[in-house]
């Protein structure tokens, strides 16, 4: 599912230089490391400023795309907390998209990032001043409007539960993110 869905608006993006995929061909490296049972791509030619967990056969995949590594406003963090979201889609656990169901919900995959997957990128005394600054930059990025689909209102459904979000307020996001940091429950916001 998209964090961001609007086209880049123009002079946003920087230049594909060799700096800029060095750097980011070492995060995924990274993210790679990690998560053997993933492929992970690169889609340097698109413009789209996302990134998206793909189910496929034999592997599932994670698709960064150019628009989001040459954003201006996102920097290595902000991509490492991009890239370890669209992987708690995959490994994140319920409750689940009621379309995609092979994903995990958007709060879901927000609090296993932080939780479980940002935690393996980072060395231990780098994750909790990455992850804030990553937090920042994504947030930054979604309240300049980047985000098409308005946060929805959360209405119990009538078996008691609340729907899977695909979209999240900021403050819930946040919410969501530094409670996954500090090891606490994720929060009711994030479905």
């Amino acid at each position: 599912m998209p964090i961001f869905d609007l086209p880049p608006r123009k002079g946003s993006l920087r230049a594909i230089d060799t700096e800029l995929k060095t750097r980011t061909e070492a995060l995924v490296a990274r993210f790679r490391a990690a998560f053997a049972d993933l492929d992970f791509e690169i889609a340097w030619n698109s413009d789209t400023v996302n990134a998206r967990a793909l189910f496929g056969r034999p592997r599932n995949r994670i698709v960064l795309y150019g628009g989001l590594a040459r954003h201006k406003a996102i920097g290595e963090d902000g991509l490492a907390l991009a890239l370890a979201h669209e992987v708690g889609h995959l490994l994140g656990g319920r409750p689940r998209h009621p379309y995609h169901f092979w994903l995990s919900c958007e709060g879901v995959a927000d609090y296993w990032a932080t939780r479980h997957g940002i935690r393996k990128v980072w060395p231990r005394g780098q994750v909790m001043q990455r992850t804030r600054a990553g937090a920042r930059q994504l947030l930054a990025l979604q309240s300049k409007g980047m985000v098409r689909t308005r946060p929805e209102r959360r209405r119990r459904q009538p078996d008691g539960r609340f729907p899977c979000l695909q979209t999240l307020p900021l403050r819930c996001r946040w919410t969501t993110w530094m409670a996954g940091l500090a090891r606490k429950s994720r929060p009711a916001c994030a479905c």
